[in-house]
């Protein structure tokens, strides 16, 4: 199959045949019909005499698609390219071919052999694409991709481009590739987070235009029609074949008679647009719209005057039209405004120029046409050689046209902005400087991070460097004891490739050179420029927070308490010698010179390696908590998508155990017909022991389920009561209670019923249970979060500016007492300037702060967090001696003890550094856990141990060869009710009175975290996060910059659940004048 893959390639998409004529299934090769390699002549425009037809005609000299009188009159000519849609394009081009040859099981197979040369395939496909269109000879080139992730226009549009099916493994692959290709081969590569490609390409497009520069976008896209105009053309692929067309101004004249190019965004907003899911006006289509835009000029002002229309089908639809038109035209309009430190490059960067050094680029190739199949890729490289060769001419030119238009200075300015390649020598004392600014080390570190995730201990890395004035690069090779000795490069990408990473070949960062020439002299005064704000807490909220300040170019101060960012932190060894380590920690790199032996295979750059880098792994032992990630976490898992990364394991499946056994099995219940709440989790559910009629006893909870929306009313409402009295006054049964509510209370929200608040419990099941069936689906990440999530997030944070600063306990702030506003953040006798100030920290953390500021103390709303209350909680971690055999991956567990709930994970299957472990390795967690924390390690193991072997015997046949017990006193959130009639705990009145608001009385101070209010109706870290995210908002409206973030809301209620809630509240309306408020449902 292979070989016929390779025959196939040969013939079809330019690679030459080596060999003899292959023989698998045909008479020869040439009983194929041979594709038609696309060439840069075949350049074709609309035909001027046909206004409503695309037929083309032939150009024979590229110089017409500039418009120029030959292509050396007009230096400054920049070509755009939409990366994603290039690469996609090159894929559908394998498809289709494939399969008329009736391959389709080669091109979508499931294999991996498979899949290794499809992707590898569709990137040599784009390549040769890409290089057809350098064939026009631009001056400036960029090839510009989407960043994964949601954009601002999820925000007006949850839905927008909802309706596309997920884009396949092989074109992420390839993109990946070609990325890394592109890079190599000296082309420009732009993608940036939170931003569509199609808003970059037009935002540089406008710098290129100002700058007096001819540009040619080369996209399917008709987005891209509002911003054509004398200077900026189209290059749009025929439907069918592999010329292309070049459209302007005049072709969409001809094309849309009487409109201009900057209201097709007008009518195309009445329209809609069906691929990306924008709705327009219904009943309104291209002609209508097209006149009504010719007739009001705007759809602003179609709006205002619709009652003016003549048509009276058209004015009355838009008479009763609800925002949809405008709301469309905010997501078709493209954003001309990317920030320059947001796309870190200028139109001006883009130069097309030869690097000094090819040889990466041919490495690369050659591994990926080994593993198409094939051990020649001579065709490719000769075309990137021509693609060279025509630009040492044109730097000639250009260095004469330089000379002629500004002189020697502007010429020495101009060129300066290349991307030459330099091999480094700016060695100090044996190790180089790499982060003169903390993007660079931080980039460096994401990257590093990322390749190594098999989590070996160490691994010795081959690192090459390169720069220029304006970027450094880095290249890397490496040799680890998890795959013998030094890795190829083929080897290398096809690690890369076969880990689904994320990350170019190429890397680029800022050099020293590059903050010199920018900043210069005036670099402390550009950052005393920004607006600064200081974040106090580096978990969930925290980091939330930061990562969007960060984004929107604010001087971010991200302060924690302990060693290191992220949480708790701390160090030691277990008895058997493993390190053991809770939390973030960086990764350690030592810089040395080593020498450099040819005969061991040159590293993956080119260049004679100058350094050896050690990453170390500090052992791999974390016992932090086993932190699942529930299915309604749509912000978090919108941040990772961002991220790139992919930490989550596959939903899974869960028990519930008691001293009796196993109780409890619960399904994945997406995989499930879908049922209106609750009746999914109520049916799907396997209850092994507890009756059916007990079960019955709980419907009647719905109806404070349904009275419960998360208002302050309802809160305040619900929160005198406890979640034992709310039981027991809905009429559950006492064995449903013991059985079923009580243990999700315990390991929900950390305490029994008779200390929770009964609206955070009504708030907390709904959320994570009843709402809808998908719901109590989790997924968990493949190790801890802190490696596997707040690392890359937190390097992601560097690279835009976020300063983290470990070890800083704060103890006061700073106030004008003029304006109220907090001006600063102590540290001791250290003070951190702010203009807004995010605290993001627990409950007991702030009281420790409010308890030593003078300043905090003095307001009320501070003072009473002394009334709220945090639970302890013990993690404890076995390595036993062989393998025991768990049922599912992840347990909670009841009965055991009276106010205490505990889970045991099998981190054998959860982790992937022990999954090839001899032994099991299994946590169990401990809540509410006050009673244990006084006991010696050895006690508690041998409780724990106890436990293990009630719910699975097994447990009680193997020996404890390593443990690790970690204590966290008062580490989660008490939601205890407002006024509790049970003298257990007087102290710990967590009343919803005492929780603080995101805003405070001082208006630059925001609060962040899980027990913060907020009207989203989320929970857990969840919660957390957009807590963060809402903090950022608030500092953001106050200090008036930036752009706030999106927040994705909770899926709505299902619809009979909204009915009844609105029959409820009618009724309460109905009944409340007469005195009547009890149940009314």
């Amino acid at each position: 199959m292979i070989g016929y893959a390779r025959m196939y390639c040969q013939v079809n998409f330019g690679l030459p045949v080596v060999g003899k004529p292959f023989k698998r299934g045909i008479t020869t090769l040439h009983s194929f019909s041979s594709m038609t390699r696309m060439d840069s002549s075949t350049v074709t425009h609309l035909s001027q005499s046909t206004a409503d037809s695309e037929q083309s005609t032939t150009l024979t000299n590229r110089s017409l698609v500039w418009n120029a009188r030959s292509k050396n009159s007009l230096p400054d000519r920049v070509l755009l390219l939409d990366g994603k849609a290039m690469v996609y394009r090159a894929y559908y081009r394998i498809t289709s071919r494939v399969s008329k040859h009736s391959m389709k099981s080669v091109t979508r197979g499931d294999s991996a052999e498979n899949s290794g040369w499809d992707s590898s395939l569709t990137t040599v496909v784009a390549l040769n694409e890409i290089l057809n269109l350098l064939e026009l000879d631009p001056s400036h080139a960029a090839v510009v991709f989407d960043y994964p992730g949601q954009t601002f226009r999820h925000t007006l549009l949850p839905e927008y481009k909802g309706n596309r099916s997920p884009t396949p493994d092989t074109v992420w692959d390839a993109v990946n590739f070609t990325k890394a290709a592109l890079l190599s081969m000296g082309v420009q590569v732009v993608e940036v987070p939170g931003v569509e490609a199609d808003d970059v390409i037009a935002t540089l497009a406008s710098e290129a235009v100002e700058a007096g520069m001819k540009v040619r976008i080369v996209s399917p896209d008709k987005d891209f029609f509002q911003i054509l105009s004398p200077q900026v053309r189209l290059l749009r692929y025929l439907p069918q074949g592999s010329g292309f067309v070049s459209f302007g101004v005049e072709e969409f004249g001809q094309k849309f008679p009487g409109l201009l190019p900057s209201q097709h965004v007008d009518m195309q907003a009445l329209v809609g647009d069906r691929a990306d899911n924008i709705p327009g006006v219904k009943g309104i289509g291209d002609v209508t719209a097209r006149k009504l835009i010719i007739q009001f000029g705007t759809l602003e002002n179609l709006l205002r005057d619709r009652g003016l229309i003549t048509q009276s089908r058209a004015r009355a639809t838009l008479l009763l039209d609800t925002g949809e038109a405008l709301l469309s035209k905010k997501l078709l309009l493209l954003r001309l405004d990317v920030p320059a430190f947001a796309m870190q490059c200028s139109v001006q960067s883009l130069r097309c120029k030869k690097p000094k050094d090819v040889r990466e680029y041919t490495k690369l190739v050659e591994a990926l046409v080994d593993l198409v199949g094939t051990t020649t890729s001579d065709n490719l490289l000769e075309r990137t050689v021509e693609y060279w060769r025509r630009l040492e001419t044109q730097t000639y030119i250009r260095n004469e046209y330089c000379k002629q238009r500004d002189g020697p200075e502007e010429q020495t300015r101009g060129l300066r902005t290349g991307y030459g390649w330099n091999p480094v020598h700016n060695s100090i004392g044996g190790h180089i400087r790499l982060d003169t600014e903390q993007q660079s080390s931080a980039t460096f570190l994401l990257v590093v991070s990322r390749i190594f995730e098999d989590n070996s201990t160490d691994h010795t890395v081959t690192a090459s460097f390169a720069w220029t004035d304006v970027a450094a690069f880095c290249e890397l090779t490496w040799k680890s004891s998890a795959y013998g000795s030094r890795l190829s490069n083929v080897s290398c990408i096809r690690l890369i490739r076969s880990r689904r990473s994320s990350i170019a070949v190429g890397l680029s960062i800022r050099s020293e050179a590059e903050a010199r020439t920018e900043s210069g002299s005036s670099a402390e005064q550009d950052r005393g420029d920004k607006k600064k704000v200081v974040v106090v807490g580096a978990g969930w909220a925290g980091l939330g927070a930061a990562h969007h300040l960060s984004k929107q170019g604010l001087d971010v101060t991200l302060l924690e308490a302990g060693p290191q960012p992220g949480g708790l932190v701390a160090g030691w060894k277990t008895p058997a010698g493993r390190s053991v380590e809770v939390g973030i920690h960086g990764t350690k790199l030592i810089l040395s010179p080593v020498l450099f032996d040819r005969k061991t295979g040159p590293c993956c750059s080119g260049f004679t390696p100058k350094f050896c880098i050690i990453f170390r792994d500090s052992g791999n032992r974390f016992p932090s908590r086993a932190f699942r990630f529930w299915y309604p976490y749509k912000n978090i898992f919108a941040l990772v998508d961002e991220l790139g990364l992919r930490p989550f394991t596959d939903w899974t499946r869960s028990a519930q155990y008691s001293p009796a056994g196993l109780e409890v099995e619960s399904p994945i219940f997406q995989d499930l017909p879908r049922l209106p709440s609750p009746l999914g989790t109520f049916v799907y559910t396997q209850f092994l022991r507890l009756p059916l009629l007990d079960r019955l006893t709980a419907l009647p909870l719905m109806y404070s389920v349904i009275d419960f929306d998360n208002s302050d009313a309802a809160w305040r409402k619900y929160d005198t009561r406890t979640a034992r009295e709310l039981f027991r006054e809905s009429g559950c049964s006492e064995r449903v209670y013991n059985d079923a509510f009580n243990p999700m209370l315990l390991v929900g929200l950390f305490a029994s019923g008779e200390q929770c608040s009964a609206a955070a419990t009504i708030g907390m099941l709904y959320y994570f249970i009843i709402a809808h069936q998908a719901d109590f689906d989790v997924v968990w990440c493949r190790g801890t979060v802190g490696e596997k999530i707040f690392k890359p997030w937190i390097a992601a944070m560097q690279n835009n500016g976020c300063k983290f600063l470990s070890s800083k306990r704060v103890t006061d702030v700073t106030l004008d007492e003029a304006t109220g506003d907090v001006t600063g953040v102590a540290c001791g006798e250290e003070i951190f300037d702010a203009d807004a100030v995010i605290f993001s920290v627990g409950i007991n953390a702030l009281q420790k702060i409010v308890g030593n500021s003078t300043v905090l103390k003095s307001r009320e709303e501070f003072v009473n967090t002394a009334n709220l209350g945090a639970i302890d909680v013990l993690a404890v971690r076995l390595w036993l001696d062989r393998k025991v055999k768990i049922p599912k991956p992840s347990n909670a567990c009841f009965g055991f003890d009276t106010t205490t709930g505990w889970t045991f994970f099998d981190l054998n299957y959860l982790h992937d550094e022990y999954r090839d472990e001899p032994g099991t390795v299994v946590e169990a967690d401990f809540y509410h856990a006050n009673q244990f924390l006084p006991l010696s390690d050895e006690q508690i193991v041998v409780k724990v141990q106890n436990y293990l072997k009630q719910c699975i015997p097994e447990f009680g046949k193997v020996k404890v060869v390593d443990q690790a017990v970690v204590r966290f006193q008062k580490a989660v959130t008490h939601f205890s009710p407002g006024k509790t009639k049970l003298p257990l705990y007087p102290n710990d009145n967590c009343s919803y009175q005492y929780m603080m608001d995101g805003e405070t009385s001082f208006p630059n101070v925001f609060m962040a975290g899980d027990w913060i209010k907020t009207r989203h109706g989320s929970w857990s870290q969840e919660k957390a996060f957009v807590t963060g995210l809402e903090a950022a908002n608030n500092a953001l409206y106050y200090l008036n910059t930036g752009s706030p973030a999106p927040i994705i809301p909770i899926e709505p209620d299902e619809p009979h659940v909204q009915e009844l809630r609105r029959l409820n509240n009618a009724a309460k309306d109905l009944l409340a004048p007469l005195g009547i408020f009890s149940n009314v449902l």
